[in-house]
């Protein structure tokens, strides 16, 4: 993300390389929370896409709107849930959800699908890319993905209960750090998980 902010403010001298280059950057970024979001649940995401009927393997797997919209059959709850920093409770550790802008799912395809259309040359007969608008608008999805990935949550369904993995996301020096939290069997997740 630090590179495509640095492109969006024109380390390059030229507009439309800038805009292009950043798009690229960003889109890996949100590649990169897709795979993410594959790990916790690699056993369960290889088995289902071996019955998928092309491609069967899923290390050939590389749209990350797709990728998201697989595991959200497997786990509705394997997207990224942004949370606020911990609160000390008799020596637990205690996130609450946080409640600011964010990428959510449908900010992240809307994202996803609009770097795409830049990464492709231009087709003189299709349609304005605007680039100035996206532009504009890059600022503000680089702040609902840090806001998402700074401090966040995944939950793993699995035999015994429901796992939690809390994940602080690291920059460009420094690393990521995560926790996890188990459940008991039995725990259900609300509705309002990400409200």
């Amino acid at each position: 993300m630090e590179f495509a902010e640095r492109f969006i403010a024109g380390s390059s001298g030229h507009p439309r390389i800038d805009i292009e280059s950043a798009c690229l950057q960003f889109r890996k970024v949100l590649e990169l929370i897709a795979y993410a979001a594959i790990s916790p649940h690699k056993t369960k995401y290889e088995a289902w896409r071996r019955q998928a009927e092309k491609p069967r393997d899923y290390r050939k797997d590389f749209n990350g709107k797709k990728i998201l919209q697989s595991l959200a059959e497997l786990n509705p709850y394997s997207y990224p849930r942004p949370l606020l920093p911990p609160i000390d409770r008799d020596g637990t550790k205690h996130f609450e959800a946080f409640r600011g802008e964010y990428l959510t799912k449908k900010r992240y395809g809307k994202a996803y699908d609009r770097c795409g259309s830049i990464l492709h040359a231009d087709n003189p007969w299709g349609h304005d890319k605007q680039y100035t608008n996206l532009a504009k608008a890059f600022p503000t999805y680089i702040g609902w993905t840090r806001n998402l990935i700074k401090l966040h949550s995944v939950l793993i369904e699995h035999e015994g209960g429901v796992a939690t993995w809390i994940i602080e996301a690291g920059n460009l020096t420094t690393r990521a750090r995560g926790h996890i939290g188990i459940g008991a069997a039995g725990i259900s997740v609300g509705p309002d998980y990400y409200d």
